[in-house]
């Protein structure tokens, strides 16, 4: 921080107060409200507050709201309030391992109740006889369950009581789900395949759209329940590889489906659910789906933009709404949605990851034997994996770094994530997404497992050669020494299932806006079943006026230094163990999930209760 003297600060304009508000830390703003009357006054405007919550956001971060709040409806003092406590959450995250909050949500003070009362987590009830095989919070007010029958049952955190639920007595699987703000609405995509019909490439599945409706609700006070609505639904043809539900406002959906005869992407589209029209193309993007390809859909203005992650780069490919209507056409009864014609993308655009040089942890063999099944050869069943040698960079190199994790890794699953927290105009967003990559021992039967991370815009503009040295988008971070996740096996009827194997292993592993927690063992399986929780928090950045991303000093003492190389591993994510409550038993745990905006992790178990954890 610049040091100013206390007569100029006093005599600064107000406007550049504000200005210098803007690029301060929590602790600097605090000194400074302590030594200097002028910014005392500065500070405590409506103006400065909405200032700081702007660089909060900014810095992709949530205001821990309760409930449907609005970032409007907050005084100046409750502003900085949850400023300063979602700065607190931040660094404790990125610079230390969390420990249990003192002052978790919906408790009063501790000082205004014994101590034998105190608890840094609550426990709630679930659905005893479904399980749940997926959980959600909702705001922390609320978790949304979907149950292995088929329910889904939102309820009430606060109150630990039964809020609304969706019985259609017979099996759906939750899809999709994206919480709007504004319009204090949930909206859902489920899905229902005849059993006889699993495995079928030719299979018609049936879609449900439907929403959660909070909006008769007052500020913070539960005077109306919230209730389910049925909104639409429709059949789908072949292999629905993922739905994505990319304006509510405007009920515009979408979904990718696996062209058999081509393998390539078919793009299935609503352009407004309520219509009785839909648009299926084939857009001739190669999908090899052996390999688990790793593709999203965001929009982007009035473009349908299709994100693809394969190899050592990422490809996006723009589809304009206007085009794509004109190849739309009618349901008709009784038949399934047919493809209307071929539409290559009007653009596309590749940018190359950047990835690390990793510890040499990283590079010792994951397994005891060698021998590895191989996800990458269809002619033998096994091959001789050679350790990856450390990377050694000699001095003054500038050239790009190989995949560190190349076949027979394979992508097991991937996580995209948004900015789903309620924002202010005029801030600039940026995607997240979260690989998991498994290696499979055919030996042992075993799968161990590395996490990846990194952040990229959307359009995805390729920089001018060289990217700058700040530049932080689509720099790959890795939790890279080989861990072993804890999995539950689910039937492969919901997100992302393959549809040929009834049964898969699902990892406990929970992802958020560069954030992520999962269950490990503690040791070799065939040694102990012990469990631990832990959890990683990636570097936190800074979205510019101009779009670019840059590192912040939240996290990292030196920034420039780390980015010139002075710390050669500083891509490589910090893993650490979250404390459990002592009658929270791990080897119980069917779902986990994050909410960061509280620092929460929320994990539910086989008796029938969900554990919301607090850190601080």
């Amino acid at each position: 921080m610049v040091v100013l003297r206390r007569a100029s600060l006093d005599t600064l304009p107000y406007d550049l107060l504000l200005t210098v508000i803007e690029f301060l830390d929590i602790q600097d703003i605090q000194a400074l409200h302590l030594t200097s009357k002028a910014f005392r006054q500065a500070i405590s405007s409506q103006t400065a507050r909405r200032t700081l919550v702007f660089s909060l956001l900014r810095r992709c971060r949530p205001l821990p709201l309760l409930g449907f709040q609005r970032i409007t409806d907050l005084t100046g003092d409750e502003l900085l309030q949850h400023v300063v406590k979602a700065t607190l959450l931040e660094r404790a995250w990125l610079r230390r391992t969390p420990v249990p909050s003192r002052h978790p949500p919906f408790y009063p003070a501790s000082a205004s109740r014994p101590d034998t009362e105190y608890k840094w987590y609550k426990v709630i009830d679930s659905p005893v006889e479904d399980g749940v095989d997926w959980l959600s919070p909702i705001t922390p007010s609320y978790t949304l369950c979907s149950t292995k029958s088929g329910r889904l049952v939102c309820w009430d955190v606060v109150t630990n009581t039964h809020a609304a639920e969706w019985n259609p007595g017979e099996r759906w699987s939750l899809w999709k789900c994206r919480i709007e703000y504004g319009q204090k609405m949930v909206y859902l995509a489920m899905a229902r395949t005849n059993d006889e019909d699993i495995g079928r490439e030719d299979r018609v599945m049936e879609f449900k759209l439907m929403r959660i409706n909070f909006s008769a609700e007052g500020r913070l006070a539960q005077t109306v329940k919230p209730f389910f609505e049925d909104l639409r639904t429709f059949p789908s043809a072949g292999s629905v590889m993922n739905v994505f539900l990319l304006d509510p406002a405007q009920r515009l959906l979408a979904t990718f489906m696996w062209m058999d005869a081509s393998r390539t992407i078919g793009l299935f589209v609503l352009a407004d659910w309520d219509d009785n029209e839909y648009v299926f193309v084939d857009t001739k993007l190669p999908c090899v789906r052996s390999l688990y390809g790793i593709w999203s859909c965001i929009l982007d203005g009035d473009n349908i933009v299709i994100h693809n992650e394969e190899g050592s780069s990422a490809q996006q490919h723009v589809y304009p709404i206007p085009i794509l209507k004109k190849y739309s056409t009618y349901f008709k009864r009784g038949t399934p949605p047919v493809v209307c014609g071929e539409l290559r993308p009007m653009q596309s655009v590749s940018r190359p990851f950047v990835f690390p040089v990793l510890p040499p942890s990283s590079h010792q063999p994951a397994f005891p034997s060698n021998f590895i099944g191989s996800q990458a050869t269809e002619h033998h069943a096994f091959e001789f994996i050679e350790p990856p040698a450390p990377v050694t960079l000699p001095t003054g190199h500038s050239g790009p770094i190989p995949d560190p994790f190349p076949p027979p890794w394979f992508p097991e699953g991937a996580n995209f994530v948004r900015q789903w927290w309620p924002t202010l105009p005029g801030v600039p967003r940026v995607s997240c997404s979260a690989v998991l990559y498994a290696l499979h021992d055919h030996m042992s039967s075993r799968t161990k497992y590395v996490l990846s991370q990194h952040y990229f815009s959307v359009p995805l503009c390729p920089p001018s050669p060289p990217p700058p040295a700040e530049d932080m988008l689509m720099r790959k971070f890795f939790v890279s020494k080989p861990f072993e996740l804890v999995c539950v096996t689910d039937s492969a009827d919901g997100e992302g299932a393959e549809e040929a194997d009834p049964i898969r292993p699902r990892p406990l592993l929970a992802v958020d806006f560069g954030f992520a927690a999962w269950i490990e063992f503690e040791d070799e399986p065939t040694v102990s079943d012990a469990m631990c929780l832990r959890c990683v928090a990636f570097p936190s950045v800074r979205v510019e006026a101009n779009g670019a991303l840059c590192a912040t000093s939240i996290d990292r003492v030196n920034v420039e230094g780390l980015l010139k190389g002075q710390e050669p591993h500083w891509m490589e994510g910090r893993v650490r163990t979250l404390e459990v409550p002592p009658e929270l038993d791990l080897r119980n745990v069917e779902s986990l999930n994050i909410d960061q905006s509280q620092g929460a992790v929320i994990v539910s178990v086989m008796d029938g209760k969900i554990f919301v954890l607090y850190y601080q």
